[in-house]
This record gives structure tokens, sequence and C-alpha cells, in this order.
């Protein structure tokens, strides 16, 4: 249809697709539109990196966390750990690094955990929407 000339609107809570198939993205909060254009400069916007944001299978035990944090400040001196959720997890400040990733990898290995979600540098569409309007409730949706 894009090759057409079509246009396509598409209403939507769910952030993944919209990233993977919208060729513009215009937000609407509260009867006013506080974005519009393609997702990349949605998401290019902020400039940021946040650092790692990972997610485990399991509530990894005390000691697990405890170890990936010494194998951090040993390799990574300048970098905190910081639990999100009982499985969620994000490095600060934000130094992304393939290093770093695979010090992540491999920890999560040694302890048996399965890494179910990483997000390794520029914010996603749903982190500038939630930036952008500080409305949680497409958390509960998602």
């Amino acid at each position: 249809l894009r090759r057409e000339g079509r246009t396509i609107l598409l209403t939507t809570h769910d952030l993944a697709d919209v990233e993977a198939i919208a060729d513009r993205v215009a937000i609407l909060h509260r009867g006013r539109i506080v974005f519009d254009g393609p997702p990349d400069a949605l998401a290019d916007e902020s400039g940021a990196d946040d650092g790692p944001r990972f997610r485990v299978h399991a509530p990894p035990p005390a000691e697990a966390i405890a170890r990936l944090g010494a194998r951090l400040a040993a390799a990574h001196p300048a970098v905190g750990l910081h639990r999100v959720s009982e499985t969620a997890f994000e490095i600060e400040p934000g130094r992304s690094s393939a290093d770093l990733v695979l010090e992540l990898a491999q920890w999560a290995a040694g302890e048996g955990l399965l890494i179910t979600e990483l997000r390794a540098g520029a914010q996603s569409l749903e982190d500038r929407y939630l930036a952008l309007t500080g409305d949680r409730d497409v958390e509960a949706l998602a």
C-alpha cells in the first residue's frame, strides 16, 4: 500500500508495533499533539543512552545480584546496578557497550538465568512516550 501512495491511520497503545511499522507518528495526549514526525526522530530526540535495561525470567537470589554488582564494579567501576522490579534491572549512568552486554550475558548464564529482555542504547518509542506525557497508564496496557 505504501508503494501505491496510500495512507493507513493506525491508532494503538502497542508502541512496539508502531516502532516497527510506522513511517510517521503523532502522539496525542489530553487533546494535544505532543509529537509529530518519524519514529526515529522521536527516539533520537532525547539523545540519551539510559544504559542497559534487562529482565530475567525469574527473580534472582540476592547473592546472584551481589555477584553481578561485584562483577560490574570490577570491570566497569563507573556504573551502578539498580533493581527496577523483581526481575528487571537498569545499569546507570548510560554506558552501553558490547563489553557490558557481554558481562550481563555471562553473569546470567553462570547464574542459570535467562535474559528475556535486553535494551542497550537509545530509548524506545515507549520510553519517549512516557517522558513526553508522564502517562504511566500505557504500561498497564502493555
